[in-house]
């Protein structure tokens, strides 16, 4: 039986979506999928069904908030939890709207400790 979490990686840098990936993936939990281009981020994740969403904020084409608003507004998908990664938030404003951020540079500690809360907020 795969009890893997599915996690969507959204960001227009190929080497940070990597890089999370990784350090989602060494933990054994997370099953992931990547996507640079955030025009075909709500088309990747009607797809791939993930239970939670990781979007960068500042991505070329259609910024992350308005790729968020799509996944929201998505009859299957409007229930995913979706953090936030970005540069341009401090720490002290992680939480914001509503919405959870994660501030960049982010370890990879903090990294797995914000998706294991979102994951256990939302299921």
């Amino acid at each position: 039986m795969n009890s893997k979490r599915k996690i969507l990686i959204v960001d227009d840098n190929p080497m940070i979506a990597k890089m999370v990936r990784v350090w989602l993936e060494r933990t054994g939990f997370y099953k992931t999928r990547e996507q640079t281009d955030p025009l075909h981020a709500l088309e990747t994740a009607r797809h791939f069904k993930p239970d939670l969403v990781l979007l960068d904020v500042d991505m070329p084409g259609m910024d992350g908030g308005k790729v968020g608003d799509a996944i929201r507004r998505d009859p299957e998908l409007g229930g995913t939890p979706i953090l936030f990664l970005t540069a341009f938030i401090a720490r002290a404003e992680s939480l914001a709207g509503g919405r959870k951020f994660i501030p960049k540079p982010v370890s990879p500690a903090e990294l797995i400790e914000s998706v294991e809360e979102a994951l256990a907020v939302c299921h």
